[in-house]
């Protein structure tokens, strides 16, 4: 799953920087950071320590006050983790074709590519011609 995540990183990281005008792009790595500190480093441990609690299904008691837990349950701790991190890449996925489907237009690498099959036919033969004595 980590590697079907990770694929579109470079891309978008790309199509990031080449959308916006050269003065701007230290201050578009900074607000990507600071937007992805906020939104994802922050509350993940909040969210999944909450999906922890919930599969708790024993609680110790210290003074009174409850403490940790005792006992989980480890079926509906793992199944609940596994569906939370699978809807995540579904939507990162489904960001990541919003991106694509919308950046048609913008140039990655600068190279504009416009061929024909003509000139694919050409070139091959151009290379069969070189082969050939």
């Amino acid at each position: 799953m980590s590697l079907l995540g990770a694929t579109g990183r470079i891309g978008n990281q790309l199509v990031s920087l080449r959308a916006v005008d050269p003065a701007d792009k230290s201050a578009s790595i900074t607000i990507m950071v600071s937007a992805l500190s906020l939104f994802v480093f922050l509350p993940s441990p909040i969210i999944f320590g909450s999906i922890m609690d919930n599969a708790c299904m024993v609680w110790g008691q210290n003074c009174g006050e409850t403490a940790n837990c005792l006992l989980y349950d480890t079926d509906a701790m793992r199944n609940t983790l596994c569906y939370f991190v699978a809807v995540c890449i579904f939507f990162a996925t489904l960001a990541d074709i919003g991106v694509w489907w919308n950046c048609k237009h913008i140039e990655i690498f600068g190279i504009e590519v416009d061929e024909t099959s003509d000139d694919v036919e050409m070139r091959n033969s151009e290379k069969q011609n070189e082969v050939s004595p």
